[in-house]
């Protein structure tokens, strides 16, 4: 149920070619709201392991359903089934997930507005982790919940996710996790952010191709004024007050794990 930008893409195309797993499912494939939902029996009735992934399994703002809902209709399995969150630190999350929106979207605001906006509010509720971890366990038992780092993953895949693949009986077969979504560099990021502002005030086919031709590829040097991207375009009162916030969830996630986060989170605890 991992998070965006967390390595879930990564880790589906792992699953994808693990012949030792039950042909892989994955986005609305499984949203009971869906005209092609998946039947709990196809998963109960399986004859391998069934890895069910999407991570908009965890927004409470994505194009189906909520997290309860999701929780609710999953926790409609019968059998042995362990679900698996994956996490990253806040502050370069939130970073990744804006830049995902600018270059995915037509989205046009700074960093501050996103985060205020419903699409970015939806990922910032989900780096307040004991919110959506009590939501997962009023639906499965502690046991079976497992919560991954996206640092770990990146280090050693094969240590990060053993203990899944062991609640499985399956070995991990892989020692790391390939990369399939490369960031954008910022100055990517700013200039299509810049065309987007410049082809919603100059709607049209013709200046669309123009910008394109020429602010996206470098051409017209019309950044120069633009901030870094992400957490340090918040306004420092707000930086501060969110900072306070991730370090308390991440004193809960350490508890959590049994084990000192790694550096770059920010920890009360610590």
């Amino acid at each position: 149920m991992g998070l965006m930008k967390t390595g879930t893409t990564s880790f589906q195309k792992l699953l994808q070619g693990d012949e030792r797993l039950e042909p892989y499912v994955h986005v609305e494939s499984f949203y009971h709201t869906s005209a092609n939902g998946l039947p709990l029996a196809k998963i109960e009735g399986a004859q391998k392991p069934v890895f069910v992934s999407d991570e908009n399994l965890m927004r409470a703002y994505n194009r189906v359903q909520s997290i309860d809902e999701s929780l609710a209709y999953l926790s409609k399995l019968n059998g042995d089934v362990l679900v698996l969150v994956t996490f990253r630190e806040q502050r370069k999350f939130l970073t990744s997930a804006y830049k995902h929106h600018i270059r995915q979207t037509s989205y046009t605001g700074s960093f501050s507005d996103w985060i205020a906006s419903d699409a970015g509010k939806s990922q910032l509720e989900l780096c307040m982790v004991k919110g959506w971890y009590d939501k997962v366990v009023h639906y499965f038992p502690k046991e079976k919940v497992r919560v991954v780092l996206f640092e770990d993953m990146l280090s050693n895949y094969s240590e990060a996710m053993s203990e899944v693949f062991e609640h499985i009986g399956l070995d991990v077969g892989y020692d790391k996790l390939p990369v399939q979504n490369t960031g954008l560099k910022d100055i990517s990021v700013l200039r299509k952010r810049v065309y987007n502002r410049l082809a919603k005030r100059f709607p049209g086919p013709f200046f669309g191709f123009v910008f394109r031709l020429f602010v996206l590829n470098g051409k017209l040097s019309l950044v120069r004024g633009e901030k870094e991207l992400g957490w340090n375009e918040l306004p420092n009162a707000t930086r501060n007050e969110l900072e306070k916030s991730f370090s308390e969830h991440n004193a809960f996630l350490s508890q959590l794990l049994g084990r000192d986060l790694p550096k770059h989170y920010l920890n009360e605890a610590t």
